[in-house]
């Protein structure tokens, strides 16, 4: 039997506090209000993955949540693409955005601006905003979304998630799974990146050695398909082949600061220790 949709945007945003409020409460999410964000998040990126042949795939940030809701909170969605302009990419995520799911949501693209540099090469990257309007009951925040263009293809095939965020509303509409690029992909993409110079500096994203440890801890990886994404990653990236992680200053110690809040890591706020749960042999640089 049909599901009736939400008569308007206040029952379906009551209805979305009080189902996060229930959820969080069975134990999943850092929060109430989380929960609220990431349900928006959802339907933004359903919108994305209901395209026929979608063009793009999640990673970052959001893919972990995607995973597991109580990874490292993020504020933007994390999204790559190839072989297009970013002024292409950003016209098609916007159709695809514009998609009505009948859950009295829009989203409308506001700006972009290009994120890209010359310490990524092969990489062009911007961050597009749109405005979230909740029809008949106001605004929220802006979505963000990290934009990638990579001239290279995933080594490893992309993944189809449901996320483990995802709020049980069968009136707030037709629901897509995501498109992800695989957790070896995704080590492959942190590893190096920590590996990289910036300006003759080294990383400083210790977001990226958390987000290792969450992964050692949390997902089972194909260590086969780790170590070929790992030495296609390095050879993109023009870096010498690596059987270890040397993970700078500059990201562990603020590792603690960010870990703290990340429940799966609690016995992991240590530096020390948390190298030592990464899925590659790690050596800490001086």
């Amino acid at each position: 039997m049909k599901t009736d949709p939400y008569p308007d945007g206040r029952a379906m945003l009551a209805a979305l506090k009080e189902k996060a409020r229930s959820a969080h409460r069975a134990g999943l999410g850092t929060s109430i209000q989380s929960l609220q964000d990431l349900a928006i998040f959802d339907r933004f990126l359903c919108r994305v993955f209901s395209v026929d042949d979608c063009p793009f795939a999640l990673k970052g940030g959001t893919s972990m949540l995607a995973r597991l809701p109580g990874a490292r909170r993020t504020t933007d969605v994390d999204l790559e693409t190839a072989e297009m302009s970013i002024d292409e990419a950003t016209t098609q995520l916007t159709a695809a955005a514009s998609v009505d799911l009948g859950d009295h949501l829009e989203f409308r693209y506001l700006h972009h601006r290009d994120t890209g540099g010359p310490n990524q090469p092969g990489l062009q990257a911007a961050e597009v905003t749109y405005s979230v309007t909740v029809r008949g009951a106001g605004t929220r925040n802006p979505i963000k979304v990290d934009l990638a263009i990579h001239k290279r293809t995933p080594t490893a095939p992309l993944e189809s998630i449901v996320p483990a965020f995802r709020l049980d509303l069968p009136r707030l509409g037709t629901v897509y799974a995501y498109q992800a690029i695989a957790v070896e992909d995704q080590i492959a993409d942190k590893a190096c990146a920590t590996m990289s110079i910036y300006g003759g500096l080294p990383s400083t994203r210790s977001k990226d050695l958390i987000d290792l440890a969450i992964l050692a801890r949390t997902v089972r990886i194909d260590a086969r398909q780790l170590r070929s994404s790992v030495f296609t990653e390095a050879a993109h990236r023009h870096l010498p082949a690596f059987m270890t992680l040397a993970v700078p200053r500059s990201m562990t110690d603020p590792y603690p600061n960010g870990a703290k809040n990340v429940a799966v890591l609690s016995d992991l706020l240590n530096r020390g220790r948390a190298l030592g749960a990464d899925v590659l042999t790690v050596q800490r640089s001086r």
